[in-house]
């Protein structure tokens, strides 16, 4: 009788450290993954940024254009 009850002792002490283990490990898994994809969308924000710089450049020399059309024609 105490063998039997040593050995479910035994067995419930490594079923709860598994238990921690494998909780921990989850934890650390789904950290990573958030850490992924919160690397995914700065990468897709720097890409973002860049496109509105080059549109806003590419505004620009239109205005510029534009101001110089509306010079020649008021000439």
């Amino acid at each position: 009788m105490h063998k039997f009850l040593l050995v479910m002792l035994v067995m419930g002490l490594v079923a709860w450290l598994t238990r921690d283990w494998l909780h921990e490990l989850y934890q650390s898994r789904r950290i990573n993954q958030n850490s992924v994809a919160i690397e995914a969308v700065k990468q897709e924000l720097d890409l973002n940024t860049r496109d509105i710089m080059v549109l806003k450049e590419r505004m620009a020399r239109f205005e510029e254009r534009l101001v110089l059309v509306e010079k020649r024609l008021a000439a």
